[in-house]
This record gives structure tokens, C-alpha cells and sequence, in this order.
């Protein structure tokens, strides 16, 4: 039990790593690959809502990328407002993830909690 809190434990740490080094300027294509494996890994030690948190916040890291280093483009006024609107959601989402992270695997670093239920097999 204490071997499954050390890995889970790890993983925590090094997600909250990489996602605190982003720090608003921009996440680089390394982080950003360190991040989804260590997103990758975590369907062996947490449940299927904190892969699927994480593996959309691997999107939202991509986003930012994308966005921070392309081209500047012209966007028509009326797209103007939802693509502030998207960006803003994008950088709440990646603000946010410390809260909401934190939260979520919270009961899988309880030391009564042994595993998660795999459907296949608890069925």
C-alpha cells in the first residue's frame, strides 16, 4: 500500500512540476511531452477521471503552444470576442489545475485506498 502511495505520490509531483514551471510564459514542447507521459501513466495508478482531466489539459497545453508561437493573424471583429473567450477559458483551466487537481486525486492518496474499481472486473 505505502509502494502504491510513493508511485501515486511521484506522479502528483511531477504533473504539479511541470505545469508550475509553464507559469504563464508560454509551455515549451518539452514540458509539454513530459507532461502527457506522465499523463499516460497515470490510467495505472488513478482513476479514468483523472486521465481524462489530464489528457485535457495535454490539449490545453498544445493550444497555448500553438497560439503562443504561430503567426500573428487578423482576427474579423466578430471572431475577436470568441477567440478572447477561448483563450481566457484555456488559461483559467491551466490557473486552475493546482485547485482542481489537488481535489481530484485526493482519494487515491488516502492510504485506505488500495485501487480504483475497474468495471470489467467489479462487475
Amino acid at each position: 500500500m505505502l509502494d502504491l502511495f510513493d508511485k501515486r505520490f511521484a506522479l502528483y509531483e511531477e504533473l504539479r512540476e511541470v505545469i508550475g514551471r509553464y507559469g504563464g510564459h508560454g509551455p515549451n514542447l518539452k514540458d509539454i511531452g513530459k507532461f502527457a507521459q506522465a499523463t499516460s501513466r497515470t490510467r495505472f495508478l488513478f482513476g479514468p477521471e483523472v486521465t481524462s482531466y489530464l489528457n485535457d489539459r495535454v490539449q490545453d497545453l498544445n493550444r497555448e503552444f500553438v497560439a503562443r508561437n504561430k503567426h500573428p493573424v487578423s482576427i474579423p471583429e466578430k471572431g475577436l470576442q470568441v477567440a478572447v473567450e477561448e483563450y481566457t477559458a484555456r488559461l483559467n483551466r491551466l490557473t486552475d489545475f493546482f485547485k482542481e487537481f489537488d481535489v481530484l486525486v485526493a482519494p487515491y492518496m488516502k492510504h485506505t485506498q488500495k485501487r480504483f474499481p475497474i468495471p470489467y472486473l467489479d462487475a
